[in-house]
C-alpha cells in the first residue's frame, strides 16, 4: 500500500468511514480516482450482527463482549463502556435507532438547522431509515398512548434504520439492519473507475485487492 499515492485515505471502517466512501463512490463514478482504506480491526461481519440467523438477543450481548474490550479510561463515568475494532466497526452491532438531534442543541451550531435537515434527509434515506418497525407493537402503542394523555404530543415511533422493503422489482435487499458495511458494499458497487479498497484483513487475505 504504501507503494500507491491515493486521492483519499480513509481511516477506518466505521460509521464515517463507511459514510465517506460510499458518498466519495457517488460523485466520482465516472471518474478515475484512488481510494484507500486502513482498517485496524481483524473481524469480519458480512452485516450488522443482527441480520445473522444464528443471533439472539442473548447470543448478541454475549459475543460483542466477547469480541469487544473495555473503553480504557471510561471506567470511572462510563464502566460499561467498550471499544470494537472491526471491518464496520461499532456499527456490526448498534441498536439502529436513527434519532435526529433536538433542535434545541443545534441552535448554536455554525451550520444552519435548514441544512443539517438536507444531511439528515441523505443519510435516513441511504440507511433506510423508518418509523414504521414499531407500529402495531402492542407496548409501543401503550407507551405512546400514556405519552400523548399525559401532555407529551410529539412522542412519536421510534425511527429505525431498517430495510422493510421485500426483494421485489428485482432489487436485492439482503439485510433488514443497517451498518457500515451496507455502506461498503454499495460503494463498490457503484463501481468508480479506479477504486483500491485495502484494510489490515484484507491485506492478509488477498494483498491485491481491486474493484
Amino acid at each position: 500500500m504504501a507503494k500507491h499515492e491515493y486521492d483519499v485515505l480513509i481511516v477506518g471502517t466505521g460509521a464515517g468511514g463507511g459514510g465517506v466512501l460510499w458518498w466519495l463512490c457517488e460523485k466520482w463514478q465516472k471518474e478515475i480516482k484512488r481510494i484507500g482504506i486502513i482498517e485496524r480491526g481483524e473481524l469480519l461481519l458480512p452485516s450488522h450482527a443482527r441480520n445473522l440467523p444464528m443471533m439472539n438477543t442473548d447470543l448478541l450481548w454475549r459475543y460483542f463482549n466477547t469480541v469487544s474490550s473495555p473503553l480504557p479510561g471510561a471506567e470511572s463515568d462510563y464502566s460499561g463502556a467498550r471499544q470494537l475494532f472491526a471491518f464496520g466497526g461499532r456499527t456490526l452491532f448498534w441498536f439502529a435507532f436513527a434519532l435526529r438531534m433536538n433542535l434545541s442543541i443545534m441552535e448554536k451550531w455554525p451550520i444552519p438547522i435548514e441544512e443539517m435537515a438536507s444531511y439528515y434527509n441523505i443519510a435516513e434515506q441511504a440507511m433506510n431509515v423508518t418509523s414504521t418497525f414499531t407500529q402495531d407493537s402492542t407496548f409501543t402503542e401503550i407507551l405512546l398512548d400514556r405519552l400523548w394523555q399525559n401532555g407529551f404530543s410529539d412522542a412519536d415511533h421510534i425511527p429505525l434504520a431498517a430495510d422493510l422493503m421485500p426483494s421485489i422489482y428485482g432489487r436485492i435487499h439482503t439485510d433488514i439492519f443497517n451498518s457500515s458495511v451496507s455502506f461498503l458494499s454499495t460503494a463498490l458497487n457503484l463501481s468508480p473507475a479506479c477504486l483500491w479498497l485495502t484494510t489490515a484483513l484484507c491485506l492478509s487475505l488477498a494483498p491485491n485487492i481491486r474493484h
